[in-house]
C-alpha cells in the first residue's frame, strides 16, 4: 500500500486526511497534539512538532514514505519540502516553499517581477520599524499563518508592542514584515498552478473584525456582490 504522509492534523486537515484514507493510501499523520482531530481517520500518528523538520524526516524514513503533503498550514510547506527534497520524492522545492511561506521573499520576489506592491521593510528591531512608520501600517510576523501577530498602527509610539507581537509569531527570526496599510475592499483568489498556467477557481470578498481590521471573520463566496461579477 502506497504510505502518505500528511503533515498537520488539525480541523482543517481532516478532510483531507479522509480523502487520502478513503482514496486506499496508508495515511501517516503528523501533529504536535494527542488528541488532534486529523488522528482518528489516520492509519499512524507521529506526535511532533509540524515545525521540526529534521524529526518529520526521521518519521518519513522510519514509515518509508512515498508522497509527503500538507494543507491549510502555511507553516508545514518547509517542512513537506524539506523532507520531499532530501527523500527525492515529489515536491515544490525548499526554494518555492520559502517564497510562499516568508512573507518578506514574497513581497521581493513580487516587486522584482513588475507586480504592485506596497511600500515595505524588513524590520530587525523596534527603531527600524519607528523609522518606517509614516501612516498607517500593518505589521506582521515573517513567516506565520492564520493571521497571528497582526496589527495595525499609525504612529511610531506604537511600533514597540506591534514589533514585540509579530515578532512573537515570526519562526526561527525575531524580524517582522511591515508595509503600507492600503484602505478598501480586500479579496481572495483561490485556483491551481497547472503545465505553467493559473486557473482561477473561486473568489472571494472578506468581512473583517470591528476590534481587529486586519483579521477576516468571514469569505463571501457569492457571484452577486457586484466587485466579484
Amino acid at each position: 500500500m502506497t504510505k502518505l504522509m500528511i503533515v498537520a492534523g488539525g480541523k482543517w486537515q481532516v478532510p483531507l486526511v479522509k480523502r487520502a484514507h478513503d482514496l486506499g493510501y496508508e495515511v501517516i499523520n503528523v501533529n504536535p497534539f494527542e488528541d488532534s482531530p486529523g488522528f482518528k481517520y489516520a492509519d499512524e500518528t507521529v506526535l511532533l512538532d509540524v515545525l521540526d523538520q529534521e524529526g518529520v524526516l526521521e518519521a518519513a524514513r522510519e514509515f518509508a514514505i512515498d508522497g509527503i503533503v500538507t494543507d491549510q498550514s502555511d507553516i508545514a510547506v518547509p517542512t513537506v519540502a524539506y523532507v520531499a527534497e532530501t527523500l527525492g520524492l515529489p515536491g515544490i522545492g525548499l526554494e518555492t516553499a520559502e517564497l510562499f511561506t516568508n512573507k518578506f521573499k514574497m513581497r521581493e520576489f513580487a516587486a522584482q517581477h513588475g507586480f504592485p506592491v506596497p511600500r515595505y521593510t524588513l524590520a530587525h528591531s523596534v527603531d527600524e520599524l519607528k523609522d518606517f512608520v509614516q501612516g498607517p501600517t500593518i505589521v506582521k510576523p515573517l513567516n506565520s499563518q492564520s493571521s497571528r501577530g497582526i496589527s495595525k498602527i499609525t504612529t511610531p509610539a506604537e511600533a514597540k508592542e506591534a514589533f514585540n507581537l509579530a515578532s512573537s509569531y515570526s519562526h526561527g527570526t525575531s524580524s517582522v514584515i511591515a508595509e503600507a496599510f492600503i484602505q478598501g475592499t480586500e479579496f481572495t483568489v483561490d485556483g491551481i498552478f497547472v503545465d505553467g498556467v493559473h486557473h482561477t477557481l473561486a473568489m472571494s470578498k472578506k468581512e473583517h473584525f470591528d476590534f481587529n481590521p486586519t483579521i477576516a471573520k468571514a469569505l463571501w463566496f457569492n457571484p452577486l456582490i457586484p466587485e466579484l461579477t
